[in-house]
């Protein structure tokens, strides 16, 4: 099996982040903190709106509000001058939302020259929703202290995703690493549906010098985007950067797709011969199967050994007889660093398909 590391893809990817994340529009993670309710804060003033009554509930009791479901995972990468980038990965429950014919799109005038053009109208119908929260800490006599706040409307077609859920989406933030509670969620425009979560949360802080793995996307395709990257916006897909990953939230991939698995190992160092990075990768898929009484080993690739701490790793799932469609599976990742000695060992469940899907 021809497996090459896509190191250069990947560093592009993340160079146009953090660009984005240097630039204006994107600093949000050294913002003053406000009190929750006070009288300013970084978004739009959400006071008296049924979304922020929703918002300080979930706040003030922990207790969840779900008038439908919600998938949805937390992703970290490392951000420029020692913060760290947060998407939150989800989909939605459309059975219960309102579909209506989408507006028209306001008139666009023609791109100057360099500059990036409008992404296409939404047609059909759709449901009109809007992905907000906030990351909050505990003030010092107590009080529950804003870090990151955000608001961005967002439709989702009808009929669109994996049986009664939507397509994945994505928001992005940069934080500076610590604890804090994360609370956010979906609401419908309109019916003031909603759904809105919390919980702790440990933004991990990549600067440390230890060994360690970012979060792993299984992406069953990857597109460039044109237009500019902004941070808090809603967008279809995993974007990072210029670049959108399809990335299903539960993972689930078709059975013979080729998947590219990409993640960042930070706190490598350098081989004094090279000057690079030197770090050993072993991969291996597993049955993901609670009962069995021991593991089941369905592949195993062979060791590579790479000069580059970002990784771009495509796997054809066709070339792999034993995998069954519709079953689910573990993908074990093992990576040494040469100079160090220093190990670490991550695993991420994926699925396949059921075969009349895939």
């Amino acid at each position: 099996m021809n497996l090459r590391p896509l190191a250069t893809y990947f560093l592009i990817t993340l160079s146009a982040l953090a660009f984005v994340l240097l630039s204006p529009v994107g600093a949000q993670a050294s913002a003053p903190q406000v009190a929750v309710g006070g009288q300013e804060g970084q978004s739009e003033d959400m006071s008296g709106t049924p979304e922020a009554q929703i918002l300080r509930e979930v706040l003030q009791t922990s207790v969840a509000h779900e008038d439908f479901a919600r998938k949805a995972r937390v992703d970290f990468f490392p951000a420029p001058d020692g913060n760290t980038f947060m998407l939150l990965v989800f989909e939605v429950d459309q059975e219960g939302l309102t579909f209506a014919p989408a507006p028209p799109p306001p008139v666009q005038e023609t791109p100057a020259e360099g500059e990036a053009a409008a992404p296409p109208a939404v047609t059909g119908d759709v449901a009109s929703l809007k992905a907000y929260g906030a990351v909050t800490t505990q003030g010092p006599e107590g009080q529950l202290q804003i870090v990151h706040q955000f608001m961005s409307p967002f439709t989702i077609p009808d009929g669109g995703g994996y049986e009664s859920f939507s397509d994945t989406h994505s928001v992005g933030m940069t934080i500076v690493p610590g604890t804090y509670s994360l609370t956010w969620g979906i609401i419908e425009a309109g019916t003031n549906l909603a759904n809105v979560t919390t919980e702790v949360i440990e933004v991990p802080d990549y600067t440390t010098g230890e060994l360690k793995m970012t979060s792993v996307f299984v992406s069953a395709a990857s597109e460039p985007q044109s237009d500019p990257y902004r941070p808090s916006n809603v967008y279809s897909g995993v974007r990072m950067g210029n670049i959108v990953f399809f990335d299903d939230v539960d993972r689930l991939v078709p059975r013979d797709s080729m998947i590219e698995v990409i993640y960042v190992i930070m706190g490598t160092q350098q081989d004094p011969t090279t000057l690079k990075p030197k770090l050993e990768i072993d991969y291996r898929i597993l049955l993901d199967d609670p009962e069995a009484e021991e593991e089941l080993s369905v592949a195993r690739f062979p060791t590579q050994t790479l000069e580059t701490f970002s990784v771009g790793q495509p796997m054809p799932l066709s070339q792999i007889q034993n995998l069954e469609a519709g079953k689910s599976y573990i993908l074990e990742i093992q990576a040494k660093d040469m100079v160090t000695e220093q190990q670490l060992l991550k695993r991420i469940p994926f699925s396949l398909l059921p075969e009349e899907e895939g």
